[in-house]
């Protein structure tokens, strides 16, 4: 559950920009989030750069966000992470699972492409899960309902800004669905809802066959393996009542 941010080009120069305009987006939802900065892309390269992980750790903490890590580097990369107080982490593929199929970078250019920006919630407190590479961010949707007919797929994240978002079909595992407002799902619900993602803590998520990955409104969650089992497969709505969430079973 820790947000996972792909280096693609540490020169450039609206990094910091770019960042913060995506945390500006659900400011609540990503308050203090702990990132994780990946750089297996820069590994690929055929000579790594060199990197100011002290300069990015600050564009990255001027955006709201705690910059506690790196992963999938050169050993030169780490260790100049390292230098600069951040963490090395393990890489995030499965142990056994080192040639398995996965989707493929870019190859670096002379000007590599712009960094892909990261949407994942904080972690629950005294967790520390595999991080996961954030999904891209398929549309964003201001001031009104958005009706989603078609799955939402893993990888995949629909965010309705200004508004509710209902979703006619399922939102698989590893997919995600925000909304400032109400989140309705009307298939399974396997991955990641959030409602009330700016804070709107009057927002409510529904669901028809509840199975999630992760749950939220204004910035309070639940994992899977917190929710209760006899909620799992059920019509479920749930609200914040006296600061907590409360799941409340649909006839």
């Amino acid at each position: 559950m820790v947000m996972v941010l792909r280096l693609i080009d540490p020169a450039r120069a609206d990094f910091g920009q770019q960042l913060a305009q995506k945390v500006s987006q659900a400011p609540d939802f990503y308050r203090d989030a702990p990132v994780i900065l990946d750089l297996e892309t820069l590994a690929r390269w055929p000579a790594p750069p060199n990197v100011d992980f002290a300069a990015l750790g600050a564009a990255i903490a001027s955006a709201g966000l705690i910059c506690v890590g790196v992963q999938n580097g050169t050993p030169h990369l780490t260790q100049a992470a390292r230098r600069a107080g951040l963490a090395a982490f393990p890489s995030a593929r499965p142990a056994g699972r080192a040639n398995a199929a996965r989707e493929p970078d870019p190859e670096p250019a002379a000007a590599p492409p712009p960094p892909r920006a990261a949407a994942p919630p904080p972690p629950p407190r005294g967790r520390c899960p595999r991080p996961r590479t954030a999904p891209v961010v398929q549309r964003v949707v201001k001031g009104k309902t958005r009706v989603v007919s078609e799955p939402v797929r893993s990888g995949q994240q629909i965010y309705a800004r200004d508004g509710d978002l209902i979703v006619l079909g399922t939102v698989n595992a590893g997919g995600e669905v925000l909304a400032d407002g109400n989140v309705h799902v009307y298939g399974a619900l396997r991955g990641k809802a959030i409602a009330g993602a700016s804070g709107d803590r009057e927002a409510r998520l529904f669901c028809q066959r509840f199975d999630p990955e992760l749950v939220s409104i204004a910035g309070l969650f639940r994992i899977a393996d917190q929710i209760e089992t006899d909620l799992i497969g059920q019509r479920v709505g749930i609200r914040i009542a006296d600061d907590a969430l409360v799941f409340d079973r649909l006839s």
